[in-house]
């Protein structure tokens, strides 16, 4: 699966949790699930792609729901 799709997949579990714009969905099981689901594959699919790094940013009604980094920020000294 790539990025893309993976993508959908999170932003349809947290808009089936969500049913309408407007509700709070931090307190959802279901879109707690997701985001931890979406962080362990980003990780795995970073270090299996040996993607040097990665910035993701999940935004659900205009709400930041989560953010992450994942990799090195220098390459040189693999910090």
């Amino acid at each position: 699966m790539d990025l893309r799709k993976a993508a959908c997949a999170l932003l349809l579990a947290c808009g089936i949790a969500a049913g309408s714009a407007g509700q709070d969905v931090r307190g959802d099981p279901r879109v707690a699930s997701a985001l931890e689901l979406a962080r362990t594959w980003l990780e795995a699919q970073r270090a299996y792609d040996r993607i040097p790094g990665i910035s993701v940013a999940i935004v659900h009604d205009q709400e930041l729901l989560w953010s992450g980094g994942f990799g090195q920020a220098e390459l040189d000294s693999g910090k």
